[in-house]
């Protein structure tokens, strides 16, 4: 008989789970954006599922890098926003 693996949604439960201690111990600011990351990794719970047969940390982890790319790239996009205004400002002004 093959091996069944837990769903991953409880994996993710337990790794947040594990790292309560750890959370716990941070900063105020720092439990924020901690909070932010596993939310992160929740809102990926599908590709994590679909992808059983990798690692289900390493499911995790990139699923966090993946928000935090996106959230770059926003970054970038509203900066270059930001630049293009400021180019078309007078001379004067800027």
């Amino acid at each position: 008989m093959g091996r069944t693996l837990p769903p991953y949604s409880r994996l993710i439960e337990n790794f947040e789970s594990r790292l309560a201690a750890f959370r716990r111990a941070l900063r105020a600011e720092d439990k924020e954006a901690f909070d932010e990351l596993m939310l992160s990794l929740k809102r990926h719970v599908q590709a994590g599922v679909y992808a059983s047969f990798i690692n289900p940390t390493e499911a995790a982890l990139f699923s966090a890098l993946l928000e935090m790319q996106k959230q770059l790239l926003r970054q970038q996009q509203e900066i270059k926003k930001l630049q293009d205004k400021i180019a078309t400002l007078p001379k004067d002004l800027s």
